[in-house]
């Protein structure tokens, strides 16, 4: 009975650990689409190019979560990498272009403490 126990905690801490990638995943993306059509937010410091590479990134991301609705761990801290990889890079440029000019407001620090994976 103990060893049944121990073996669903383990499979129950699995499960946990990827419905908090697949949310971390969803809530990054979903949160990047939201400040990329805030005109006075980070939507209004990116240039045309840079919103459409961010565009596409969450829209490949939503529809990749929609095709792989069983995905595993593994295979979403991967998509993650992806995303991270692709979005961190741009942000990261705005924001230092900013803070060189000294017009930043600090949406990067707030953006990265909810999106720790950024």
């Amino acid at each position: 009975m103990i060893r049944s126990a121990e073996q669903f905690a383990e499979h129950d801490k699995k499960i946990k650990q990827t419905v908090e990638a697949k949310n971390h995943l969803e809530s990054s993306s979903y949160s990047l689409k939201t400040q990329l059509e805030d005109e006075l937010g980070l939507g209004s410091r990116l240039s045309k190019d840079e919103k459409d590479t961010l565009r596409e990134v969450v829209q490949d991301v939503v529809r990749w979560l929609e095709e792989n609705v069983d995905a595993d761990l593994d295979e979403y801290k991967a998509k993650q990498a992806e995303f991270d990889e692709i979005v961190r890079p741009i942000l990261k440029d705005t924001y230092q272009a900013e803070g060189a000019g000294g017009t930043g407001c600090g949406d990067e620090e707030n953006y990265g403490s909810h999106h720790d994976g950024l």
